[in-house]
């Protein structure tokens, strides 16, 4: 059975980005090059990539996109008419962007298939509502030793309801970054 994964990079502060929402706090962090934040060992379980329009165009944008599109990718859009040129297997859903109703559905629905787990990238409003839906089976969260100050949160602060969980492993490397 699939597993519903959240992977996010976060400042010491708690941001995943400054206030224009680029990723580049991360590549020009003071962390060796070869540093991977743990994400290799994640992605090696993930069988799909689901991140909104926004966040794929953003991951471009930065040159961080190759990594993410060995998988296929679940792209959400807010119109149908929207759509990237991949060479990547790209696969859609158009969803009301305000709540995601139809995704955490989707995720509901696809997840007692066998085909490795999902990672939901980016996007804090996708990643609130996926939470708030309760779809998400496990969070993981890195902290670089970078204070942004302000800036966006990794998911969105509105939720209707708690969620609780539990902390399952806390390592840290001796550049600093920690991950929960």
């Amino acid at each position: 059975m699939k597993r519903i994964k959240l992977y996010s990079i976060v400042s010491i502060d708690g941001y995943a980005s400054p206030p224009d929402g680029s990723m580049d706090w991360i590549v020009e962090a003071q962390v060796p090059c070869d540093m991977e934040y743990g994400i290799n060992s994640f992605y090696k379980g993930v069988g799909t990539v689901m991140m909104t329009l926004s966040h794929y165009l953003n991951l471009v944008s930065c040159e961080l996109l190759e990594p993410h599109m060995e998988k296929p990718c679940i792209i959400v859009r807010s119109r149908a008419d929207l759509e990237v040129f991949s060479q990547h297997s790209v696969e859609y859903i158009t969803d009301d962007q305000q709540g995601f109703r139809l995704t955490a559905k989707y995720l509901a629905d696809i997840k007692h298939t066998d085909d490795g787990d999902i990672w939901i990238a980016g996007d804090n409003k996708l990643i609130g509502a996926m939470l708030e839906a309760g779809v998400v089976d496990e969070v993981i969260i890195t902290m670089i030793p970078v204070v942004l100050g302000k800036g966006v949160k990794p998911f969105t602060v509105d939720f209707v309801n708690e969620s609780k969980w539990r902390t399952v492993r806390v390592t840290k490397n001796e550049y600093g970054v920690a991950q929960v």
